[in-house]
């Protein structure tokens, strides 16, 4: 499987930005809106019930812990599972206010869409 390497950009430029997309919005809305630590069952089961989300949240907390959002407390017995799971909390950053779509050209291909693989130095495109 490929992937063009400007989608891979693109989405470095979307992350480096700091903003939330929707899904990692409505994860940090919980953790916000409620400060104390949650496992990842406990997030799900909110907003399940909210009918907000219908899906795994894990890579949601992954991004969010990468960009700075949430921090792993520890590892605690989950209430619904009876697994040891990771306990997440707030650090206190918050979101950018508002989202901004600011069009660039792909440095790489120069808007072309693709670059051949000698172009890219940056590792195997698969």
């Amino acid at each position: 499987m490929t992937m063009d390497i400007c989608s891979i950009w693109a989405y470095q430029e979307i992350v480096d930005s700091g903003y939330l997309g929707d899904k990692q919005a409505e994860v940090m809305a919980e953790f916000t809106s409620d400060p104390t630590s949650h496992t990842a069952s406990e997030i799900v089961i909110k907003l399940k019930k909210q009918g907000r989300l219908s899906e795994n949240i894990r890579n949601r907390i992954t991004e969010l812990t990468k960009m700075g959002y949430l921090e792993k407390l520890d590892k605690i017995k989950c209430p619904y599972t009876d697994k040891i799971v990771n306990r997440w909390k707030w650090t206190g950053k918050k979101d950018k206010a508002s989202k901004e779509l600011v069009l660039k050209t792909c440095p790489l291909c120069n808007g072309a869409g693709q670059i051949t693989s000698n172009e890219y130095k940056g590792g195997d495109k698969e």
